[in-house]
């Protein structure tokens, strides 16, 4: 049997913010084709941890980190290492959706346009692919030239989620993508997140313990700014090693954000 593999992984990560630790001596890993939930308490550092893997924080005043934070093996903190292709191979949803000021058309093309304008005649071929694949295509394919923001929050967020897929991401980073929707949106948003596995690496930023219960397959508890526990999603539930991990994960089962 093959040794599953981690396709990010942090060893013994430090965060600061002008020279005060945010995380510290963070150790993990992020499974290929797996989605992982990051939970803890707020103020815990878990959108600290997905703006690290992504390098979103580097224009940030005093921010520094030390340790490793590797992708496929290699430094992505190293000198050398192209931010923006990084970014094109790791994607990010945030927790409000993001839509541009343009058409539902321009923004599932917007990072195609940037990344690869010698595909333009391809675009609406693509286009058309990716709000398929977020199942928002029979919506909205009778209006694709109008304005995103005249769409739902839930679709807007599903849209936004499309502009990640079109330029192909290995990784697509969710920093509570479901917190503003109404309960029907965050069922969709949830069963994309399933779908989405079976071709990218997901990690998942949820404070609805229910919900890392449905769709997660590991899972990692941040707790004092250091990375408490990880494992197995449905393992840590039933069976967590230590006292910390049980207490916050014992309310599961409350579909409420655990604070």
């Amino acid at each position: 049997m093959s040794k599953i593999k981690n396709v990010m992984e942090m060893d013994n990560a430090a965060i600061f913010y002008n020279g005060k630790p945010v995380l510290d001596k963070v150790c993990c890993g992020f499974r290929v084709n797996a989605v992982t939930g990051v939970v803890g308490a707020s103020g815990s550092g878990k959108t600290t941890l997905l703006r690290t893997l992504s390098r979103l924080n580097d224009r940030v005043g005093g921010f520094r980190v030390h340790g490793q934070v590797r992708l496929e093996g290699h430094e992505i903190y190293g000198n050398g290492t192209d931010v923006y292709q990084l970014r094109r191979r790791v994607g990010m949803v945030f927790q409000k959706p993001v839509v541009f000021p343009k058409s539902i058309f321009k923004n599932a093309v917007f990072g195609l346009k940037h990344l690869a304008p010698e595909m333009k005649k391809e675009f609406p071929q693509a286009a058309e692919r990716v709000l398929r694949e977020v199942f928002l295509w029979d919506e909205v394919k009778d209006r694709l030239h109008k304005p995103a923001q005249t769409l739902s929050q839930g679709q807007q967020q599903r849209l936004a989620i499309a502009r990640t897929l079109a330029v192909d991401p290995e990784i697509i980073l969710m920093d509570e993508p479901t917190s503003s929707l109404d309960p029907k949106s965050s069922t969709a948003i949830e069963e994309l997140i399933v779908s989405l596995k079976n071709r990218h690496t997901l990690v998942l930023v949820t404070h609805h313990l229910a919900q890392a219960r449905r769709v997660c397959d590991d899972l990692l508890f941040l707790n004092e700014g250091t990375v408490w526990e990880q494992g197995g999603c449905l393992e840590m539930f039933e069976n967590p090693k230590r006292k910390e991990t049980h207490e916050y994960l014992s309310r599961w089962n409350v579909d409420e954000p655990a604070v």
